[in-house]
């Protein structure tokens, strides 16, 4: 860029954000303008202003950007996230305080028309603009290789993007650009590009393959950057920081702060929950420290415009950062915290230069997979409490001294897998067909999206008289849906059960076919339905109103995840029943190495060593009659009706869309698990004790495809309100 050019932009650029109207920029002195808008301080990234001719300190409110909407995928760039959809979401985004927008990977051109036509309506207005964090995406091989293999590839990534911000660049589509963007790139938003957070989180695989192969490379020296000492892999890291900061600075006369993609299972940092217990035996200890990268030692000189370090750090995983005895200590003014000491543990040894939490979050998730000491789990939240605890990470991280955090995610993803889940929820290719409430990893947006109904409108089943009057279903994308009308109004002595079966009706004896008093003080003999069911649902009151969903002892899925099923369970509905109905929890975590005797210990045991660690999944949230609403509330309780919505992941519906329920076959010799074709869900009811009746089978539609505005719509999560809120205060 023209020097005279460049200058006469940041002026135009600067007075525009400086939260004025616009107006002639301040006589600074034109030679010690630098030739960069940004730079890495000591502590934050800063942004160089025209009223005081100088950097100023910018504490990052930043948000994650993905583009996968209902029915898509990561890789769907053209046809997911609209250019109206950016705009809109821009919008929100500054409303609610948010300053940087985080990419991961080159975007579709309109992405960036949408940024510039944003930000230029905002300075027009006086208005600060909305920063932009671009990542360099570092393709994923498999298995896993040395990194420098993929150098020539990386290379191209980095060209490709550096002249796509800067609107300079014509990209043609094709099946090699499958989650790279493409088009003519002629928007230059190069001056709202705060940073670049290249790569992606590396593996400890890959850490280890290139270190052995590149074994004699131990420093490196480039136009801008220089290691002086490193691993092989700290010095590959370091060459494609280095490429970055000289292709832009050559091509377009400026640069700007960048930093290389990690997490905490390669940090700097030693901790002795970590510990190998046994060094001469590669296949036991910690894989979560077994490979380091510290990128501390870098030599800045030739790079004004700097580097800083960024982490995805979550307060849940690894499992030092709750079971590591110092940072156990910490806590804040919502009590203990690991997740403020192991913040405060990492900004402690990055002295001098700026530490950006580049994701953090919680999702608001019904199930949970993981816990944390500071109570900030991986799910089991409701959208507000999703909100509280994602103010309360920013405050940790400004607490800790750090540049700022941007949190995970701006939308709820379906597409996205969570491990323990996807033991039951497959195919990958249909996962982003419909809505896993269940998994953690499609749940952490601050903006979802409700499935409005697969059904026309709800099916009245047949039904005899009783107390039950009629009983309704239908089916959506997230959740099956029950309604039942009864004759007289709900009293706290009632008690209902609801027999579920989710099979077919090829058999009576499929599934479970008696429920007996240990479910139910109610029952007084045990109650024989027809039909064979998978699944229970008792809806009692006990000082408040509660809800339990049991399975079948044969059909429990309980430990499923590692291999550690419990006695009885074949995965499939029995052929015989077993008359044996055990509440659906998850084994949400299994036994690893701590300190230095190999004593197994389970994640949550903090107190106790003998502690179990499992998640009540069908422990279910219920709305009393006078009870506020609540995004987790799975029965709604009014005087004479009772809605239930129950969803697919819990009902172990492995695609709902195509009807399909786990069922493995155990005359395969695969580890795949396996589903079958159910004929539609069916219920037996009983209330009080007594057996109403038995629904006629409701079945739905398969879908292959979901349309906005049909099938789902576009909803502000209560999340979104409580961040918005909170982050005000948080910071300058």
């Amino acid at each position: 860029m023209n020097k005279a050019l460049f200058v006469l932009t940041t002026a135009l650029f600067f007075s525009a954000c400086s939260g004025d109207s616009p107006s002639p920029a301040p006589a600074c002195d034109n030679s010690a303008q630098p030739s960069y808008l940004y730079r890495s301080g000591t502590t934050h990234l800063e942004v160089y202003s025209l009223t005081s001719c100088s950097f100023e300190p910018l504490f990052i409110k930043g948000v994650n950007l993905g583009i996968a909407t209902p029915g898509k995928y990561a890789g769907d760039l053209e046809t997911a996230a609209t250019k109206a959809d950016f705009l809109r979401w821009f919008q929100l985004m500054t409303d609610a305080g948010i300053n940087v927008v985080r990419v991961y990977t080159l975007h579709m051109d309109f992405f960036y028309d949408a940024l510039y036509e944003f930000n230029t309506a905002r300075e027009a207005n006086g208005l600060k603009p909305l920063y932009l964090s671009h990542g360099i995406w570092l393709d994923e091989a498999s298995p896993a290789v040395d990194l420098y293999t993929v150098t020539s590839g990386f290379s191209t990534n980095i060209n490709e993007v550096v002249n796509a911000v800067h609107g300079n660049i014509t990209l043609e589509p094709g099946a090699p650009r499958y989650g790279k963007g493409y088009g003519t790139y002629t928007s230059d938003v190069s001056k709202w590009v705060l940073a670049w957070i290249i790569g992606r989180e590396v593996h400890p695989d890959e850490v280890e393959f290139t270190n052995a192969d590149n074994s004699a490379i131990n420093s490196y020296t480039g136009t801008t950057l220089s290691l002086p000492s490193g691993t092989p892999t700290e010095a590959w890291i370091t060459a494609r920081l280095d490429e970055v900061i000289d292709y832009e600075r050559t091509t377009y006369d400026t640069e700007r702060p960048i930093s290389f993609s990690s997490w905490p299972t390669l940090d700097p940092l030693t901790h002795s929950t970590e510990l190998d217990p046994d060094p001469s035996d590669p296949d036991v200890g910690p894989w979560e420290d077994s490979e380091t990268i510290d990128l501390a030692n870098i030599d800045i000189s030739n790079a004004p415009a700097g580097v800083f370090y960024s982490f995805h750090a979550y307060p849940y995983y690894p499992d030092f950062i709750s079971e590591e005895p110092g940072y156990q200590e910490y806590s804040d003014s919502n009590g203990t915290n690991s997740y403020l000491g192991y913040l405060n543990a990492l900004k402690n040894h990055y002295t001098g230069r700026p530490v950006i939490i580049a994701e953090f979050s919680v999702p608001s998730s019904w199930g949970s997979v993981h816990n944390a000491h500071s109570g900030m789990h991986h799910g089991g939240h409701d959208e507000t409490t999703q909100g509280l605890y994602g103010a309360r990470m920013l405050q940790n991280i400004h607490d800790a001294n750090m540049g700022g955090g941007m949190l995970f995610a701006w939308i709820d993803e379906w597409w996205k897998p969570t491990w323990l889940t996807n033991e039951f929820d497959f195919p990958f290719s249909r996962r982003a067909y419909w809505h896993n409430i269940m998994a953690p990893e499609e749940n952490y947006g601050l903006l979802g999206f409700t499935p409005t109904t697969i059904d026309a409108d709800y099916s009245n089943l047949t039904w005899t008289s009783g107390d039950i009057t009629t009983t309704k279903a239908i089916a959506d994308a997230a959740y099956y849906r029950l309604q039942l009308d009864l004759l007289n109004p709900l009293s706290t002595n009632d008690e209902i059960l609801i027999a579920i079966d989710t099979y077919d009706d090829t058999s009576a004896i499929l599934g479970e076919t008696q429920i007996s008093s240990n479910v139910s003080n109610k029952i007084v003999a045990p109650i024989t339905t027809t039909q064979g069911s998978e699944f229970l649902l008792r809806i009692y009151h006990s000082t408040s109103w509660h809800a339990q969903l049991y399975v079948s002892s044969g059909y429990d899925l309980y430990g499923l995840y590692g291999g550690e099923l419990e006695p009885g369970s074949t995965l499939q509905s029995p052929e015989v029943p077993t008359n044996t109905w055990k509440m659906v929890k998850w084994k949400t975590n299994y036994t690893i190495y701590t300190g230095t005797d190999r004593n197994s210990i389970d994640y949550t045991s903090f107190y106790s060593v003998s502690e179990n660690t499992e998640f009540n999944a069908g422990q279910l949230q219920v709305r009393g009659l006078t009870g506020n609403s609540n995004s987790k509330d799975a029965i709604i309780l009014s005087n004479n009706q009772i809605e239930i919505r129950l969803p697919w992941g819990l009902l172990q519906f492995s695609d709902p869309s195509l009807l399909q329920v786990f069922h493995d076959d155990s005359a395969t010799t695969n580890t795949t698990q396996e589903s079958m074709t159910s004929n539609g869900i069916a219920q037996a009811i009983i209330f009080n004790g007594i057996l109403q009746g038995e629904t006629a089978r409701h079945s739905w539609a398969p879908w292959t495809e979901l349309i906005r505005d049909t099938d789902y719509s576009e909803t502000i999560k209560q999340s979104y309100d409580i961040y918005k809120s909170a982050i005000t205060n948080i910071g300058n």
